[in-house]
């Protein structure tokens, strides 16, 4: 074989070879494209949420269809890490809420709240997950949006008052947990 034709194969198998890889490159950015589509329009549909870009920053934060019982528990972790630290008494009430919603212990809804109470969740959870509530109580009555805002906030203030505010001897709620209380109040119980 002469050195032409040699270097012309291997310049052939080379091109090939980079071609095959950006075939395989392109058809995998198309299944990721058409996985995280179907992502959307299915926790729209669990949702209720028809606002493409509430389900779009849910998706962002990890929220998938196996995880979404656990946007109801999102006011408790936002209180449990209301000084900028959850401890342990704080972590063991949201998860007992967590068993009180009916989300299994080796569920990925159980495995996401693990995550948020060992790791402060960013700040966009607070504003994505108010955007969430807002869209799913303006799609329910009047009466049921309040009755589900006003147990959503009881599972916060329970987390609230379980640290016992200073050595247990003065208030039960700290001031960094009832700001963030009062921010949820607004959100939760809220004229639609």
């Amino acid at each position: 074989m002469t050195d032409d034709k040699l270097f012309g194969e291997r310049r052939q198998a080379l091109e090939d070879n980079f071609f095959r890889k950006e075939e395989e490159r392109a058809l995998s950015a198309l299944k990721q494209k058409k996985a995280r589509e179907e992502a959307l329009r299915d926790l729209g549909k669990i949702t209720g949420v028809s606002d493409p870009n509430v389900i779009k920053q849910l998706v962002d934060l990890g929220v998938t269809v196996e995880t979404a019982a656990a946007l109801s528990l999102v006011p408790p972790v936002l209180v449990a890490w209301a000084d900028g630290q959850c401890d342990e008494k704080e972590r063991a009430a949201v998860m007992e809420a967590a068993r009180q919603a009916g989300i299994a212990d080796e569920s990925a809804a159980h495995s996401l709240l693990q995550g948020w109470l060992s790791t402060q969740p960013p700040a966009e959870l607070e504003q994505t997950w108010a955007a969430y509530f807002d869209a799913l109580a303006s799609r329910l009555p009047e009466k049921d949006a309040q009755a589900l805002g006003s147990e959503l906030l009881a599972r916060a203030k329970k987390v609230a008052e379980i640290s016992g505010g200073i050595l247990g001897l003065f208030e039960r709620v700290s001031r960094a947990e009832q700001s963030v209380l009062h921010a949820l109040e607004k959100v939760l119980l809220a004229r639609r």
